[in-house]
């Protein structure tokens, strides 16, 4: 039976379907090559979403101030 890897650090499973417009998104980015799995766009996709938190946190800090 294999073993599966340890994970280290935090840890999130996410089990879920996606349809319509979006899953349409995913599959033009697979055939493409822009993502080599659907778990992979969805990472790239968090990623972006964090960075884009951030920058406007940033933004909306220095104009606070």
């Amino acid at each position: 039976m294999p073993t599966r890897k340890k994970i280290d650090g935090p840890h999130v499973a996410l089990h879920s379907q996606i349809s319509g417009i979006v899953a349409e998104w995913l599959i033009e980015m697979k055939d493409a090559g822009y993502v080599n799995n659907y778990t992979d766009a969805v990472n790239q996709g968090v990623v972006l979403l964090y960075e884009k938190f951030k920058t406007l946190a940033s933004v909306e800090g220095k104009q606070s101030s």
